[in-house]
């Protein structure tokens, strides 16, 4: 890269770095990033959850043979199940931050408050699932239990791994709105429905919150993007020019290269469908 080219360069870099989208897409990626903990957290309980649910390898450790193996297993569902509310938690409050951030004295956004208190604040299986969070974290690991039942008139047999409500109501911190949750259940609670169905609410909240966000700030990402362009084409530029200048001497696959850029773009609903490449933001 010439001089003139790297001065031009960096100066374009400082400026696309002081643009209010690129702090906007920045906080965004960051969230990306705890989005993809959440999630994580949750395939690898569901995972853990499935295979003590369905698989009749399962079966031998539920017996009497399998005592030892069985705490391991327990064990393991309540490390994953804590890393699952911890991280709704951290996602919560992370969220939070950036609406005081941003939104909170301007009111650019105003149906966010309403939206939480829809999605999360006045839902039970949200407010259960945090004050679960405070239970496990401040109070102590829950009480699991294997549960067996048939479908009526059948003999299919269904396997759930649960939580035992009357370990869960020895807990006097529940809100009122999540005690709302724990009156549907008479005796345990199955982990795996609750847990899949929030994740599939958290996961609508951010695509739409995401939405949104690109509607208010999208004169700031345009300028942004036209100002990432403007670089990305001196990054061409030169490398086309290095490209030819070495042409004879280079190695047949060093003319493949990545282009910098400082932020990299993936919709939400591609990378929830494709697993985890790069914690990104949906700004298109």
């Amino acid at each position: 890269m010439t001089k003139d080219k790297m001065e031009q360069y960096v100066q374009l870099r400082k400026e696309l770095e002081n643009m209010p989208g690129y702090h906007v897409i920045l906080e965004n990626h960051r969230l990306t990033n705890s989005i993809y903990i959440f999630d994580k957290n949750y395939e690898e309980l569901a995972e853990l959850l499935n295979f003590m649910e369905h698989d009749q390898r399962a079966e031998e450790l539920l017996s009497l043979h399998g005592h030892k193996q069985l705490y391991s297993i327990d064990i393991e569902l309540l490390r994953r199940l804590h890393n699952f509310v911890a991280g709704a938690k951290s996602l919560i409050d992370h969220t939070r931050r950036i609406y005081n951030k941003y939104y909170l004295k301007s009111n650019s956004f105003p149906e966010y408050k309403k939206t939480i208190q829809e999605y999360f604040a006045n839902d039970p299986l949200s407010q259960f699932i945090q004050d679960l969070r405070e239970y496990c974290q401040h109070y102590r690991a829950p009480a699991l239990i294997y549960v067996t039942h048939y479908i009526n008139g059948t003999n299919e047999e269904i396997r759930e791994v649960a939580l035992q409500l009357v370990d869960l109501t020895s807990f006097n911190e529940w809100n009122a709105t999540a005690r709302q949750y724990l009156q549907e259940y008479k005796d345990n609670i199955p982990i795996f429905k609750p847990v899949q169905e929030y994740r599939e609410k958290v996961i609508r909240f951010y695509e739409w919150f995401q939405h949104k966000q690109h509607a208010i700030h999208a004169s700031d990402i345009k300028n942004y993007k036209a100002k990432e362009t403007e670089m990305t084409l001196i990054q061409l530029e030169v490398q086309i020019k290095m490209i030819i200048s070495n042409i004879d001497s280079m190695p047949i696959d060093s003319t493949s290269r990545d282009i910098d850029s400082p932020i990299p773009y993936l919709p939400l609903k591609l990378y929830m469908q494709t697993g985890y490449q790069y914690p990104v933001t949906y700004y298109q």
